[in-house]
C-alpha cells in the first residue's frame, strides 16, 4: 500500500481494521484469480470510464487516500479538481496514463468496489454464489462464467460483495455505512481529514474545511 504514517491511522477510528479487511480480500481475490486463470487486461481501465456517481463507496474507504494526499501535500489539488468537475465526470483518481498502476492514482488504497470489480459475486435466492465478471473478461472468453460456476460448485469460494461491504460498515457506522459517488466521497474525506489534522496540529485559526454532510447550497 502507499505509505501512511502510523500515527495518522491511530487518529481515525477504524482505518487499521479497514486495512486488515483489504488485506483479507486481496488474498481472497488472488486465490480466485489463480484458480480461475482470469485477470484484468493490463492498462484497460474500462471499469473506471463511467460517471463517477455510479461508483459508490463510503467516506471511510476514502479516508486512507485522503490521509495520503494530505501527507504528500496533494489534497488541495485533488479537492479543487473535484469541485471543478461535474458529477458525470470520471473518477478524479482515474488516469489512462497510469496503466502500469491500474490506471489509478490511488490504486493501492482504492476502495472496496474497485477491488471487487470483476472478481466477486452475489448470492441468489438459493444461496448460490453467482460470479459477476466485467464485460472485457466476458468478451475474452464467453465460456468463463460456465467454467467458473463449475469451480464454485466444486468448492471454490468467490468473494461476495455484500459480505465485505457489511464488514466495512460495522467498523465505523457513521462513515462506513452510507454510500456516495466516489468523487463526492473523496471530497468529504479530504475535507474531514484536513479539518481533523488541522485541529490536531494546532494550526493557526482561519478557514477550515467543511465537515462531511455540510453540503454547499
Amino acid at each position: 500500500m502507499l505509505e501512511i504514517k502510523t500515527n495518522s491511522l491511530l487518529i481515525f477510528s477504524g482505518l487499521n481494521e479497514l486495512i486488515e479487511i483489504y488485506e483479507d480480500l486481496d488474498s481472497h481475490i488472488e486465490t480466485f484469480k489463480r484458480e480461475t486463470g482470469i485477470d484484468c487486461v493490463k492498462g484497460c481501465g474500462k471499469c473506471c470510464e463511467i460517471p463517477s456517481w455510479k461508483i459508490e463507496t463510503s467516506i471511510l474507504e476514502l479516508m486512507l487516500p485522503a490521509i495520503h494526499l494530505w501527507e504528500t501535500k496533494e489534497a488541495e489539488i485533488f479537492l479543487e479538481k473535484i469541485l471543478r468537475i461535474d458529477k458525470d465526470s470520471f473518477c478524479v483518481f482515474y488516469s489512462k496514463n497510469l496503466y502500469e498502476k491500474g490506471c489509478c492514482y490511488i490504486y493501492p488504497l482504492r476502495p472496496l468496489i474497485c477491488r471487487l470489480f470483476g472478481f466477486s459475486g452475489m448470492k441468489d435466492k438459493f444461496d448460490q454464489s453467482i460470479p459477476i465478471l466485467c464485460s472485457v473478461i466476458k468478451k475474452q472468453n464467453p465460456d468463463n462464467i460456465e467454467r467458473i460456476m463449475k469451480k464454485i460448485q466444486m468448492g471454490l469460494e468467490i468473494p461476495i460483495n455484500s459480505y465485505y461491504a457489511k464488514r466495512i460498515s460495522l467498523i465505523n457506522p457513521l462513515y462506513g455505512r452510507d454510500l456516495y459517488g466516489i468523487n463526492e466521497a473523496a471530497r468529504f474525506a479530504i475535507e474531514w481529514i484536513g479539518y481533523r489534522l488541522g485541529l490536531l496540529n494546532n494550526q493557526q485559526e482561519g478557514a477550515r474545511p467543511t465537515k462531511p454532510f455540510e453540503r454547499a447550497a
